[in-house]
This record gives structure tokens, sequence and C-alpha cells, in this order.
């Protein structure tokens, strides 16, 4: 009678380790897809909607007590 094997303790076969090498091409392809679209910024005008209409929808969320603005020139700053 032969030992029954369970597939998980099986030994490799030629279609387990090709089926491992396609998932980590595709890996690698999905990578490298998502670093171009972030390196070229091709979605920042989407994220940037996106942020936007966060802020939006949450609303305000405090009343800012003090506020000061300053405005320098260029000669003043030049002096510094």
């Amino acid at each position: 009678m032969k030992p029954s094997t369970s597939p998980a303790t099986a030994p490799p076969t030629k279609a387990r380790s090709h089926s491992w090498r396609l998932l980590l091409i595709r890996v690698v392809i999905a990578f490298a897809v998502a670093e171009a679209i972030f390196h070229f910024g091709w979605l920042a005008g989407l994220d940037e909607a996106a942020t936007d209409l966060w802020h939006r929808m949450s609303g305000k969320r405090f009343e800012p007590q003090h506020v000061m603005l300053v405005e320098v020139d260029d000669p003043s700053l030049q002096k510094v």
C-alpha cells in the first residue's frame, strides 16, 4: 500500500514552482506600477481633490482664538 501524502507535505512539483514564480512576477509588476504612479505624480490631482473633499465634509473643528499675520518685505529680510 502506498503512503498517502497531503498537499502540504507533498514534494514541490513543477506546476507549484511555476505558480510561485508567476505570483512573484505579478507582485514585482504591481510594485513597479505603484512606484511609477507615485514617482510621476499621475494621481496627484485625484489625491488633492479627495483631500479637499474630506476637509470640506468634516467641517470646522474649532474656532481659532489667536491669529497673527506677519508680512516681511524683501529689503527688511535682507537686513536680517
